[in-house]
């Protein structure tokens, strides 16, 4: 959830066994996998289920998946998962596509060995308890005059933050949670923070009574409660989405400086795609295929990073349904971003004409050709007149104060970790790394030019001065330990709302294993 304090970092325990033996001989079981690439916690926390995040709940998923020739999984399919309907089995498959294992061989050639089950658990950590500060006495008679005001204002902020964190759980599609599961999510949260915030805000605003002097209460009411303040603290839906285009536009920057560095001596050569000989049905008309939305979202993480197109070419078997099953990608370009595995996922958004279907294809191999476009290269940072200079200034010290730079540096500093595992060849896969990294430290002087003049297009200089001021002026200015103390306030209170929304979430549904709901 976006709020006002430390956000919850994901910690996600994966568990990668094999699953037994089976009498038959074909298709062999790999019951002991050597693993080359298992899913690092990073990995799993971005794919892990949005809704079961916000809700705090844990899952489990199971996945059988044919190994080839390379180590990568294929053909991977939900065996179960738990709870149902929250997005676990689809987060596994999403998962799958960073594992590899050590392909097995026969006459030093490897060959496809068989498949493999693996069970996966996501698990949020558990939260230490927060021990709320001790709330003492109001410093003052205008101090304990001036708290309901701010109660008032910290309680309309929290209010403001939830309804917008409940509508985006709603109307924001996520793979395998129906619309019925997002709306139930929604009114458990609102619900929640209903409950919840009227004693969360009075803890706040009676902690900064027992503390603040006169004047610190009156600035803080007046920042709080003035369209200045309210402008600045995350109410200005403007400066979220300008901000929004200018990151969507840099990083489209990155990408191009990334893929120059990168895609030397035809790394990136797309080449001309071929028949596929020994295939029943070559061209085939389909009824349902995904757009090219779509398609450009499924590509493999690297070409995405990179904004480069591919394509591949599988080799299926219609099944009943009139979609392809068991595929097999025959040939992929540019080789060894992943376009095959990505197409594979997407095979199942395909359906053949009922003409085809009449005249006999079921059970026919059929050839896939699925075409992966690179993005439009259009920067979509909004067109605007230059601002004006005063405020230029203080949007510029304002960015620096808020050490934004710093921070995309710090996550920058994990490309390496994230890359890892997605190439099979170490050296393409250092020098991917290296030109992203490059790419964005280059950039980052640029970005941050760019957030800067958003947000003096966007605030007067009156209110860029207020957010200055009101964070550098030591007679207004609280103590890093009295906003470390209002944290496990928030910290506290956040749980709160997090365990009455599950129970309200899951008092008509089966959340938990049996004997295990708390």
């Amino acid at each position: 959830m976006t709020r006002v304090w430390a956000g919850r970092a994901i910690c996600v325990a994966a568990v990668l066994l094999a699953g037994a033996a089976q009498a038959q001989p074909r298709p062999t079981i790999v019951t002991n996998p050597d693993w080359l690439v298992r899913p690092t916690p990073e990995v799993l926390q971005q794919v892990y289920p949005h809704l079961a995040q916000e809700l705090g709940l844990a899952g489990r998923a199971t996945v059988s998946c044919l190994v080839d020739t390379t180590g990568h999984l294929r053909h991977c399919l939900v065996v179960d998962q738990f709870p149902a309907g929250l997005g676990f089995g689809a987060a596994a498959l999403k998962a799958t596509e960073t594992f590899r294992m050590t392909p097995k061989t026969v006459d030093s050639q490897p060959v496809d060995s068989g498949t493999v089950r693996i069970p996966l658990r996501f698990k949020l950590p558990d939260k230490a308890s927060s021990v709320l500060p001790v709330q003492g006495k109001p410093k003052s008679a205008v101090v304990a005059a001036l708290t309901p005001k701010l109660r008032a204002a910290v309680l309309a902020k929290l209010t403001a933050d939830y309804a917008g964190t409940a509508l985006a759980l709603e109307i924001t599609p996520q793979t395998d949670v129906d619309i019925e599961t997002r709306v139930a999510a929604r009114k458990a949260l609102l619900s929640a923070i209903g409950k919840i915030a009227p004693s969360w805000s009075q803890a706040v605003a009676e902690h900064y009574a027992s503390l603040a002097t006169d004047e610190q209460m009156e600035a803080t009411i007046a920042f709080r409660s003035s369209p200045e303040g309210i402008a600045l603290d995350g109410g200005a839906e403007g400066l979220r989405q300008e901000f929004a285009a200018v990151f969507q536009a840099h990083f489209r920057n990155v990408a191009v400086a990334a893929r120059t560095a990168f895609c030397v001596n035809e790394r990136c050569r797309i080449g001309i795609p071929q028949p596929v000989s020994g295939v029943g049905i070559q061209s085939p008309e389909w009824l349902e295929s995904p757009d090219e939305a779509a398609r450009i979202a499924a590509r493999p993480p690297l070409a995405q990073a990179f904004n480069i197109a591919g394509w591949a070419n599988l080799n299926c078997i219609v099944s009943q349904a009139a979609a392809p099953s068991f595929c097999t990608s025959v040939a992929e370009s540019p080789a060894g971003f992943g376009f095959g595995r990505a197409a594979n996922h997407l095979s199942n958004s395909y359906r053949l004409h009922p003409n085809l279907m009449s005249a006999g294809a079921q059970g026919e191999t059929i050839s896939v050709l699925v075409e992966f476009p690179a993005a439009s290269q259009e920067l979509t940072a909004p067109k605007s007149s230059p601002p004006d200079p005063a405020r230029l200034a203080l949007a510029r010290q304002f960015i620096a104060r808020e050490r934004i730079v710093e921070n995309i540096t710090a996550s920058v500093a994990a490309l390496d970790g994230e890359i890892g595992g997605m190439m099979a060849d170490a050296a393409d896969q250092a020098a991917a790394s290296g030109a992203l990294r490059g790419a964005f430290i280059r950039e980052l002087p640029h970005l941050a030019e760019a957030l800067a003049a958003a947000q003096a297009r966007l605030f007067t200089e009156a209110q860029l001065k207020l957010a200055l001021a009101h964070g550098a002026d030591p007679s207004v200015h609280f103590t890093d330990g009295l906003y470390a103390e209002v944290d496990e306030i928030h910290a506290h209170y956040s749980g709160l709302v997090d365990a009455e929304a599950r129970r309200l979430f899951c008092a008509d549904r089966q959340c938990y294993p049996p004997a295990t709901k708390p």
